[in-house]
């Protein structure tokens, strides 16, 4: 995402305690940049001798209003559909780098519209406890999600923010 010189990007996730909770914000604008697909991105990775280590991440890129993601080990992918104020899980199963050396990983071309919001997250957000033990849960994480999607990238981190020491407390 860092070659897009159209839509707004956050780069940097918020830090949470020691764990950062969002891998980034892409807030789809009315032109993308263009860049090629990325399900063979991961594949590269693999080659990096992980050996006893275990990556997961997840790679977008963008073409037109199309994006194109991959991923390894992470949760689903969200996106808010602005034109129909919902959000939509993007469900992509894919083993960490390093598990197995010949996994299929999945890639999904998705087509984005002015007003949609794309969160990628790590499981640090959706794994994370309260003081009753509670897990914040993927199903929280949308509506939390979908509570500030039509806002800044930066104000969408920043009410995850808050949302997430507020559960956390």
């Amino acid at each position: 995402m860092d070659n897009c010189n159209t839509g707004s990007v956050q780069s940097k996730p918020p830090k949470v305690g020691n764990s950062r909770l969002l891998s980034g914000i892409y807030k789809a604008s009315s032109s993308i940049a263009i860049q090629p697909a990325p399900a063979a991105n991961l594949a590269t990775f693999k080659e990096l001798g992980l050996r006893q280590m275990f990556m997961a991440m997840t790679v977008a890129k963008f073409r037109g209003n199309q994006m194109h993601v991959a991923a390894a080990g992470m949760p689903y992918t969200l996106v808010y559909r602005a034109a129909s104020r919902s959000v939509e899980e993007i469900e992509l199963k894919g083993m960490p780098l390093g598990s197995f050396s010949a996994f299929p990983y999945q890639e999904k071309v998705l087509s984005l519209n002015p007003g949609d919001t794309v969160l990628f997250m790590s499981d640090g957000f959706t794994e994370m406890f309260n003081t009753q033990n509670e897990l914040l849960g993927e199903e929280r994480a949308k509506e939390l999600f979908q509570a500030a999607a039509e806002k800044s990238p930066q104000e969408v981190i920043a009410h995850l923010n808050r949302a997430s020491k507020a559960f956390s407390s």
